[in-house]
């Protein structure tokens, strides 16, 4: 490493660990819509009279308004896809920075002081904190701006975490990026794309086509429940045992998220009807296995629920169901009866196509 940039990097390690984040309005970019706002109505979840309101904990007033509004099948405002486009960047310290401007990519309790050192003339930084982070968000956003790169520069992540599957998908989607530590860069661009609007929605399509032709589904139709197990967050239900008995006696089969095989795992959940799950980030397989027309089934803690699963439904047309877990001892409990209910009506919505 250049001493000139070993220096910087000290500056960008404190700076990242002890400084706030800047948005992109704040910056001198050059900024390049690619996709404008839009609005657009949604289907309502499908969800037992009550349950809504033993939701609690939200990220936020304005989450919990969020999640009412989309469950409920209201009316919301998509954000536009924007690129803002940066000249003389660098990457260092988990972050990107240029002439005063920073954007987060790894929290800092993560990021050091680069080993390599990349100079490259042009890149397309197809990376976010909660992708870097999370699994399922780095399948439902990073990826996705992967094709957005044509006419920016090559795409580019931070070195990656092992995600075994990362590059299964990779493979299979046809995809090829650069992997920094650390760069000096020419021009960069960043992509603010948060919204599953028709841009996304068109880029989802296009990976599952790509899915598609590249594998061959084992059990087309069926309806499965992804077991969560010990991966991830502590957020099985305690009856999580009871859960896999009831449904198999349904004829519903249980697949375990961990796997040794991505693309044994793929095949396994590809075109399935119905996918039922513990509410997580694992769950965004479905945004390019399930069947077109399908539906997803998220059980739901109690505490912090989250809108992601719901929102990735309504960007691919599937279906969205919940049932809302009780508080137990050591987490939540799932009712059986209100399971049976709810995948009841899920069926019925996906085998007729229309709203329950």
């Amino acid at each position: 490493m250049h001493p000139p940039f070993l220096l910087q990097s000290l500056v960008d390690f404190a700076h990242a660990r002890f400084s706030g984040i800047h948005t992109f309005p704040q910056t001198n970019a050059r900024e390049v819509v690619l996709c404008p706002e839009e609005f657009e109505r949604l289907r309502p979840a499908i969800i037992l009279d009550g349950a809504f309101d033993r939701m609690d904990n939200y990220l936020s007033a304005d989450y919990r308004q969020k999640m009412a509004l989309s469950f409920s099948g209201g009316e919301i405002r998509h954000a536009p896809t924007l690129a803002y486009v940066f000249q003389n960047a660098r990457i260092s310290a988990g972050s990107f920075f240029s002439a005063g401007f920073r954007y987060r990519i790894r929290p800092p309790k993560e990021a050091g002081i680069p080993k390599k050192i990349d100079r490259l003339d042009q890149i397309a930084l197809c990376a976010s904190i909660t992708g870097d982070q999370y699994f399922g968000h780095c399948l439902n956003e990073d990826l996705p701006q992967m094709l957005l790169a044509e006419g920016f520069g090559e795409p580019a992540r931070l070195t990656s975490k092992n995600w075994p599957d990362l590059y299964a998908y990779r493979d299979l989607f046809g995809l090829n990026w650069l992997e920094l530590d650390g760069a000096e860069i020419k021009e960069a661009t960043i992509f603010w794309d948060f919204s599953q609007n028709s841009s996304r929605k068109e880029r989802f399509q296009a990976y599952r086509s790509r899915l598609r032709e590249r594998l061959i589904p084992k059990k087309p139709g069926g309806v499965f429940y992804l077991r969560r197990g010990d991966t991830g967050e502590a957020r099985s239900p305690v009856n999580d045992d009871d859960i896999c008995a009831h449904l198999e006696k349904r004829g519903v089969d249980v697949i375990d998220v961990a796997h040794n095989n991505a693309q044994d795992f793929l095949e396994n959940c590809l075109e399935r009807k119905i996918m039922i799950s513990v509410e997580g980030s694992h769950m965004m397989h479905l945004v390019y296995t399930l069947m077109t027309g399908g539906g997803a089934l998220a059980l739901m803690p109690p505490l912090q629920p989250r809108c992601a699963i719901k929102d990735a439904c309504d960007a691919i047309g599937a279906r969205f169901a919940t049932v809302v877990g009780h508080m137990a001892p050591d987490g939540f409990r799932i009712d059986l009866d209100a399971l049976s209910q709810t995948l009841d009506k899920l069926e019925t919505a996906v085998d007729n196509l229309e709203s329950v």
